[in-house]
């Protein structure tokens, strides 16, 4: 859902940046060579045969067009390219854009590890409730609130009997219950 463009580059619509990558790129199979790279010198090629592209190319006023896929745990993600481009790059983009391709896929990937850590860091892994160390890290948002704050401490009688002789499934069952109504 991201895209830089240069000076006198139309960027996507946002409901063209939702559209399916993937399968874009499955439709472009005939332009792209054993790099998985997508060049299209010259759009006007998919007038007939992709007239949706075709309108996509002709709104970016993209005239040529040359790409490579954006892929997490084999899964297209997205892509990036460069359109408008003089006919004597074409052999550096051809090598350059998978390294770069690979470099930004794999920043994004590392960066959505981070998120999800950071978000386990600070909410229960069987509840999904926030914990003490969410507390710690939004205390100056809820002071600036300036309402009042209360912490409840719980504990579930009876818990290591329905752990013992329901099993511990049941009982995490029992803990996940119990968090949905207290929250």
């Amino acid at each position: 859902k991201y895209e830089y463009c240069a000076k006198n580059t139309l960027p996507y619509k946002e409901d063209e940046l939702e559209h399916d990558a993937a399968m874009q790129f499955y439709r472009w199979e005939a332009f792209t060579d054993s790099n998985g790279i997508v060049d299209i010198p010259d759009t006007e090629a998919f007038k007939d045969k992709f007239p949706m592209d075709y309108e996509n190319f002709k709104n970016m006023g993209a005239k040529s067009l040359i790409c490579a896929m954006l892929y997490k745990d084999g899964v297209t993600i997205g892509f990036i390219g460069i359109q408008n481009y003089d006919e004597e790059v074409t052999e550096k983009c051809h090598s350059l854009l998978p390294n770069i391709a690979y470099l930004i896929s794999s920043e994004i990937t590392m960066q959505q590890l981070i998120d999800q850590m950071e978000d386990m860091s600070h909410h229960d892994a069987l509840t999904t409730l926030p914990n003490r160390h969410s507390l710690g890290k939004n205390r100056a948002k809820i002071a600036r609130r300036r309402c009042p704050v209360g912490v409840v401490c719980t504990d579930i009688n009876g818990l290591k009997i329905i752990n013992d002789t329901k099993g511990h499934q049941y009982g995490d069952a029992v803990i996940a219950e119990a968090a949905r109504i207290l929250a």
